[in-house]
């Protein structure tokens, strides 16, 4: 999938993560090499999503992402230029039933 744009992007995130009750995007290491105003890198998470809002299932999805990143410093600040995810592994459980 392609996405550009802020609102692009915010969309298709926005409709597929309102899904769960529970999101969690925790970020780990980051490695970055920096060449004046450019950069590219790559950040480590794990997404942890729970329980479909739909009732039709009670899972928890843990699921290893990386991020190759192209930066662009603009007006002081560093941008994401470019973006690819890879989703790495995922291990998905039932959660208890109450």
């Amino acid at each position: 999938m392609e996405l550009k744009g802020r609102e692009e992007i915010g969309s298709t995130f926005g409709n597929t993560l309102a899904s769960y009750n529970v999101v969690y995007h925790i970020n780990g290491q980051l490695q970055v090499e920096i060449n004046g105003d450019t950069a590219t890198g790559t950040a480590y998470c794990q997404a942890v999503l729970a329980d479909r809002t739909d009732g039709t299932s009670h899972q928890i999805s843990h699921e290893g992402v990386y991020y190759e990143d192209e930066y662009v410093k603009e007006n002081g600040k560093w941008l994401i230029k470019n973006r690819k995810s890879t989703f790495s592994w995922v291990d998905t459980r039932d959660l208890p039933q109450e």
